[in-house]
């Protein structure tokens, strides 16, 4: 007999650094590309429609293997936290273009590790802090 355990997947793009899944980045794609298109309307109607999903809610633990660990729960917590951040931004219907910079350059950080390019420079878009 198979037990359940066995029949859960393993999370996919784990990296090495952080043991966060890089897929995980796929929640803020569509943010992303609305933010360089310049359209915060969008991005709060995306939320509003989509919300940033936790970690365990992508990765729900009854369907993979090793979703929180030892090396990742810190970095885990922190990213639910701020999904929750995030999320926020369309109750309030609210968009705060700093505080979306910054939250979005830690959960990159907190995903890819420390050597991780991509970060959003809030310079290239006039923006103060």
């Amino acid at each position: 007999m198979i037990e359940r355990e066995q029949l859960k997947q393993e999370i996919p793009q784990i990296t090495s650094e952080t043991g966060v899944s890089g897929d995980y980045f796929n929640e803020l794609t569509m943010l992303r590309l609305n933010f360089f298109n310049g359209d915060r309307e969008k991005i709060l109607k995306t939320i509003k429609k989509r919300p940033i999903k936790k970690y365990q809610e992508r990765y729900p633990v009854n369907l993979f293997k090793n979703v929180i660990t030892e090396k990742n729960k810190d970095a885990v917590n922190r990213l639910n936290q701020l999904a929750d951040k995030i999320n926020q931004f369309a109750k309030d219907e609210v968009f705060n273009d700093a505080e979306f910079v910054s939250i979005y350059n830690e959960m990159t950080k907190l995903i890819y590790g420390s050597n991780f390019s991509g970060q959003i420079d809030i310079k290239d878009f006039g923006i103060d802090k």
